[in-house]
């Protein structure tokens, strides 16, 4: 079960980031769900920030992408 409250930390906010598009099967459904709510709920320029937090994630510059994420409105609360 996914805490329904959502998280102003900066690492939640960049896992939801990192979850959002994915749909794969798995126990972590929900949480990807509620990722995929959030960002759809987002604004344009929110998305943007989303997006660019997890490319620079991905890219090898985890602190860059907490300090990117800390912009965006709260998230789910990472579930680990």
């Amino acid at each position: 079960m996914i805490d329904s409250k959502a998280s102003e930390d900066a690492a939640d906010k960049l896992q939801a980031a990192l979850h959002y598009d994915r749909r794969d099967a798995g126990p972590d459904a929900d949480y990807r769900q509620a990722c995929a709510e959030w960002f759809n709920a987002l604004a344009d320029a929110d998305k943007s920030i989303a997006k660019n937090a997890a490319a620079v994630y991905r890219n090898g510059f985890p602190m860059r992408a907490l300090r990117i994420a800390a912009a965006l409105p709260p998230a789910p609360k990472f579930p680990l």
